[in-house]
């Protein structure tokens, strides 16, 4: 193909553009619009420009717009070095200086045009289509007061729940008895209206073939004339099973699933059915049905009409053509092919919204329609630099004829512009200029000398297990992350002779994941680091916890007698509440009756207020608003309620909106796929545009770019869980669904779930294409077989194609087995990968030629851009971001282990940037009492080595939601337990699927509950057998403290035992002089003064999960819910080195010195080597019934111990 010349295109005729990522799409479409303007003599309205999104068609219709006032501008300047300097660097701009400067009657079209622009018709496809309706509704069959209905899963569900009254009417009828028997078990219980839309929705939203039909089903359909009822199919049934019956070869199971089948296929046919009734009486359309009506009746239309359309809209400029279907095309295809001037623009290579309905293989048709000769490629990319590009095409090259696509595309080089010589040809990438090398770096300050950062960072990654790589990745992200903003870091880019250097900010990077949830993740640590990043992801409103929240409060007002849902409700985080407080309101009962009450108006209210509003009553009058403001994320939390107060406001304007209604659309929509893109109406708003590192979805990236790209997960595929579904496939040119589920991974219909993988592979390989051309300077790519490598896009795109399909049969039916010939090709991939790219893995170049021809301009502008303080300014930073409160006054404040170990932490990774004025940062985590906690709940990684029954555990999922749900279950359980003993499974499982847990999490949650409660602790004891008198939940804890040195504690605590504590001498010097030999207690005291490294006066704070009395013994237990990674990781010596690890051994001791403390008041006998047991730390996910140490760490510090630890906290023995 050749290089797309805007200057030179055709004005007339049918053309295709395929232009690789970063080649100026948009600077060429405007271009080409001006030229048709100028040369075409048209009107700006009979110009078409047609996009895939608002976003993109209000960037389009300002760019176009701005397009057309620049050329207008060359002819108004007077200037002739302005317009010199404009043209130098536009060589459209140049061309148009020259070609119309003595066209005024160009230049008087151009002018009209920018005066009229509101009549220009650039819009999405669908704005094109429902114009078409709305100015010729009888051409198309459709009423001309038509209503657009933009999201119509709530209409659907209306639908559904109406045929669900139908379908499981009462009835004697055996046959239909069991047909309603055989439906409510599909999918592990199609039993409610929403569980059968969340399972069939992708069947009843389009019109794609069912196929294969059950012959006795084309049988029915032949006998009742296409006329079915679900009397008729019942006696049809019965007769068909008589016969079957009757046959020799005849199988109970056989003929079950043979039911399964035919009456999922009825419950498709007459739920479509009854969605295009419904729609045609109630006058109602949406998106799917614009296009396809549109595209029928362009068909079916005459000649006349057809000319009628094309006079409207002469010239048709149709951008992101790769995102098109089968409708789209034929419509542009009928309406062109004979007049008229249509350009398709694309890149096959970034057709990545295939759930979108987006079919590919429709544009590869349209490319080969259009003549070969009219077909242009756009291969200079102005975005990334020449590394990045090489790298680029080396990967995806068909040179290696491995297809790496799967799908045939004829991938052209992406250029970098140095590449291009005075005449506009292509040159070789060793003869282009050497200034290519300044363009889009990003450079490092090391000894005087300047390095670039290597373009293409190869990360290599270890890990067998899905969780235990996931989290290998996370970490891996958030160290380099932090180590990039702790360099000096500048970037480059240049233009012509014109230099550009920039300091280097945290919203130049951007992490690309593939599911919200992983953007939440590494959110959470990167804050835990004291980086703010912000999520730009495709999620939907309405999976938020905010949606969740708003869905609960519905289903009280609606049952205000729900006292369970009232008081679940009440303690979520949101109602910033918890159990205790709870507990406290509920006994306050003039309080409790006030709060009841103003729940009960309200649903007495329903009837009379906007829905919306009543709730921002509720929350008011709760207090429920205010208390918001307290939260860390009070921002996201509001911008999040006020989205979902106007997304119900609007539902309830449309008149059909009940409450019942609207708790149905809202669950609904709740269980849309993760990975689908919502509509840009129900996107989760931004809340900030401040600098912070984005994270964002790769499908939501297109069309983006950022100086530094993260792909964590282009290593990383997904597990193909087919069982239970419908499957969408392809087949003879055509999108198929086959209604068959099956229940086991063996029993798949690999006819149809093999093309389906095959496509789904394919998309991506084009989604990590799109990935790696975000990147601008720097891209880190990850490599690894441990989360389903082998249909990744990275690995999958250099498998030889053949072997990969030939192996996604076996992987399909033993989706859990490791090692399969997939996996084997995945790790060979990693290799090959790691040894074509071995280059690529040092983080920054050679120094800069001193004698280079930028290398003194560089230096000196890096200089007056990078601050000298380097790390410590960073930190600096980082910290002072975080919220002071003050206790007492100004020098006593409180402080929670929390608080030591993060100072302890700061003081490890640089003591100098501290001083007495960091004590401040502190008190910063005393409202988090378990921040590390907060970091160890969400270290999510599989344990290789431990038993199956202990491996099964790691399915849960992670996080300080699920810990701090765990801790409230065994304190709930245990007060009820010491009152009187009870079978607490049904509660519990309960209590879990309250919670959000599936049926398998349940069984799991309730067995860590179990096991807690039988786990031998001391002498056989157990928490089973602990009555009333011997139980301490939650104690909260004061001590006093003087100032300590955070150092001392650790090294004390860290000491083995046995170390003998001499007197304590009044004179401070004395006592350092005793102490001069030691390294653990060398200068513990301080003369008052706070120094760098110490804990101001005030209090220590905490809460211990539980105490216990045995035998006049007292005993601490803390409950940890933590995955943890390694061989038999949840031995003693293992739990021994992670107690280490997480710093659990200094809040144990800190808890074990506030029970000493606490017995030594409240008990006149008291003796620590009598009374005080130890502290217990239960792993609750390494328990095990057949090994009963597994997963319990015990320890009890000496008495010599405990009175060294107060001499450090507060001077006293």
């Amino acid at each position: 193909m050749e290089h797309f010349d805007v200057t030179q295109a055709p004005l007339e005729g049918v053309h295709l553009v395929e232009a690789n990522a970063g080649t100026g799409k948009t600077f060429n479409i405007s271009s080409l619009v001006v030229r048709l303007i100028a040369e075409g003599a048209l009107d700006l309205k009979n110009i078409l420009v047609l996009t895939f999104t608002e976003a993109a068609t209000t960037e389009l219709r300002a760019r176009i717009q701005h397009r057309c006032r620049e050329v207008l501008e060359l002819f108004e300047v007077e200037n002739d070095a302005e317009v010199t300097e404009k043209t130098k660097e536009d060589n459209f701009l140049d061309y148009c200086k020259t070609r119309y400067e003595q066209d005024f009657k160009a230049q008087k079209r151009l002018q009209e045009a920018v005066t009229t622009f509101d009549e220009a018709n650039i819009s999405t496809i669908h704005g094109f289509c429902q114009g078409l309706l709305r100015s010729y509704p009888f051409q198309f069959n459709v009423r001309p007061d038509f209503e657009l209905v933009p999201n119509p899963s709530l209409f659907i569900l209306e639908v559904i729940r109406e045929f669900w009254r139908v379908f499981y009417a009462p009835t004697d009828h055996r046959m239909i008895q069991r047909m309603q028997r055989i439906f409510s078990e599909l999918r592990k219980g199609m039993n409610s209206p929403e569980k059968v839309y969340d399972g069939l929705k992708d069947a009843f939203k389009s019109e794609h073939e069912l196929q294969p039909s059950h012959p006795l089903w084309i049988l029915y359909q032949e006998d009742s004339n296409g006329n079915t009822c679900l009397q008729s199919l019942a006696d049809f049934l019965e007769a068909a099973e008589r016969t079957k019956k009757a046959m020799a070869d005849y199988v109970e199971a056989d003929w079950h699933k043979e039911l399964q089948h035919i009456i999922t296929q009825y419950w498709v046919v007459q739920i479509r059915g009854n969605i295009r009734a419904e729609k045609e009486s109630k006058g109602l359309l949406d998106y799917d049905d614009l296009i396809r009506i549109v595209s029928k009746g362009i068909q079916e239309a005459n000649e006349d009409f057809i000319q009628l359309v094309q006079s409207e809209y002469r010239v048709a400029l149709i951008d992101e053509f790769q995102d098109t279907d089968e409708d789209q095309f034929a419509i542009f295809q009928r309406l062109y092919t004979n007049s008229g001037t249509l350009y398709l623009i694309g890149d096959p290579k970034q057709a990545i919204y295939g759930f979108r309905g987006a079919d590919i293989h429709t544009y590869m048709g349209a490319r080969n329609w259009v003549p070969a000769s009219n077909r242009y490629k756009l291969s200079y990319n102005y975005r990334s630099n020449p590394e990045l590009l090489g790298f680029t095409n080396e990967l995806f090259s068909s040179a290696l004829d491995k297809d790496p696509f799967i799908i045939k595309i004829d991938y052209q080089d992406s250029l970098h512009p140095s590449q291009k010589s005075n005449s506009g040809d292509h040159i070789n990438q060793n003869q282009a200029s050497s200034e290519s090398h300044y363009s889009n770096h990003i450079w490092i300050q090391k000894n005087q000398d300047l390095h670039r950062i290597h373009p293409i960072q190869m990360v290599e990654i270890e890990g067998e297990g899905v969780e235990e790589t996931n989290e290998a990745i996370k970490q891996d992200v958030v160290r380099r992350i932090k180590e990039l903003l702790k360099s000096p870091l500048i970037r480059t880019s240049t233009s012509s002779e014109q230099w550009n250097v920039k300091p280097f900010k945290a919203s130049d990077i951007a992490i690309l994941v593939h599911k919200n949830r992983d953007a939440q993740d590494i959110q959470k640590q990167l804050k835990l680091e004291g980086i703010e990043a912000i999520i730009n992801s495709q999620q939907s409103i309405f999976t938020t916890e905010e949606a969740q929240y708003i869905l609960h409060w519905l289903q009280v007002i609606q049952d205000p007698s729900k006292q369970r849902l009232i008081n679940t409700i009440l303690a979520h985080r949101l109602s910033v509440l918890n159990t205790m407080k709870l507990q406290e309101l509920q006994t306050e009962d003039a309080q409790w009756a006030r709060m009841m009450e103003q729940i009960q108006q309200a649903h007495t209210s329903l009837s009379k207020q906007k829905i919306h509003s009543l709730l921002q009553t509720l929350f008011q009058s709760l207090g429920i608003w205010a208390a918001w403001t307290k939260l860390d994320d009070f921002e996201r939390v509001i911008t999040n309620i006020e989205h979902l107060f106007e997304i119900i406001n609007t539902l309830q304007q449309s008149g059909w909106m009940g409450i019942s209604s609207l708790i149905n659309y809202l669950h609904a929509q709740s269980t849309e796929e993760e990975d689908e893109l919502a509509l840009d109406e129900d996107v989760i708003r931004l809340n900030t545009d401040e600098d912070m590192v984005h994270i964002i979805t790769a499908h939501r990236s297109k069309g983006l770019q950022y100086p530094v790209v993260f792909c964590p997960y282009s290593s990383s595929g997904r597990s193909f869980e087919l069982t239970n579904k419908i499957t969408k496939y392809r087949k003879d040119n055509k999108q198929m669904i086959d209604l068959r589920m099956v229940s086991k991974s063996k029993e798949i219909h690999l006819e149809s779930a093999i093309p389906m993988v095959t496509e789904e592979i394919a998309s991506n390989i084009r989604l990590c294409y799109v990935s790696i051309t975000r990147a601008e300077s720097v891209c880190f790519l990850y490599t690894h077989t441990g989360a389903r490598g082998w249909n990744s896009g990275l690995l999958a795109s250099q498998m030889d194609k053949a072997e990969l399909i030939e192996s996604i049969d076996e992987k399909l039916i033993k989706p859990r087995t490791k090692n399969l010939p997939a996996d084997g090709l995945a790790k060979q991939e990693v290799s090959r990968l790691m040894e074509r790219f071995a280059a690529n893995n040092a983080l920054y170049t050679e120094p800069m030629d001193q004698s280079a021809r930028w290398y003194n301009r560089l230096m000196q502008e890096s200089q007056d851009l990078v601050p000298t303080t380097g790390v410590e300014s960073t930190q600096e930073l980082n910290y002072a971001s975080f919220e002071r409160q003050e206790m007492v006054n100004n020098y006593e404040q409180v402080h929670s282990y929390s608080s030591i170990k993060r100072l302890k932490e700061r003081f490890s990774e640089g003591a100098k940037a501290f001083t007495s004025n960091s004590f401040d940062a502190a008190k910063d985590y005393q409202d988090f009492d378990d921040l590390a906690d907060d970091l160890a709940e969400n270290t999510v990684a599989e344990s290789a080595g431990v038993d199956q029954e202990i491996k099964q555990t790691t399915k849960m999922p992670g996080g300080t939601e699920l810990g701090s749900f765990y801790h409230r279950i065994m304190e709930d359980l245990l007060e009820k337990w010491c009152l009187n003993e009870f079978d607490y499974k049904e509660w519990v499982m309960l209590e879990a699927k309250n919670f959000g847990l599936n049926l398998h999490q349940q069984g799991q949650f309730f067995s860590w509950v179990d096991r807690m409660m039988k786990v031998p602790l001391v002498n056989g004891f157990s928490l089973s057998a602990l009555k009333k008198d011997q139980l301490i939940i939650e104690k909260p804890f004061f001590l006093s403290v003087k100032p300590y040195q955070v150092d001392a504690l650790y090294k004390l605590i860290r000491s083995k035992e046995g170390f003998e504590m001499p007197p304590l001498h009044s004179d401070q010097s004395q006592l350092n002089s005793v102490y001069q030999d030691s390294d653990i207690l060398q200068g513990v005291l301080t003369d008052g003064t706070p120094s760098f490294d110490s804990i101001p006066a005030g209090f220590l704070k905490g809460f211990i999960d539980l105490s216990f009395e045995f035998e006049d013994t007292y005993y601490i237990l803390d409950y940890k819910t933590n995955f943890l990674q390694g061989n038999n990781a949840y031995t003693s010596d293992s739990l021994n080195n992670q107690m280490i690890k997480l710093s659990y051994d200094i809040q144990g001791h800190l808890y074990s010195l506030a029970m000493h403390k606490f017995l030594a008041t409240c008990k006149h006998d008291y003796s620590y080597k009598k009374h005080f047991g130890g502290y217990f730390y239960v792993f609750v996910r390494g328990l095990s019934t057949d090994n009963k140490t597994s997963g319990v760490h015990f320890y009890r510090p000496s008495e010599q111990r405990m009175k060294t630890m107060e001499v450090i906290v507060n001077g006293k023995q």
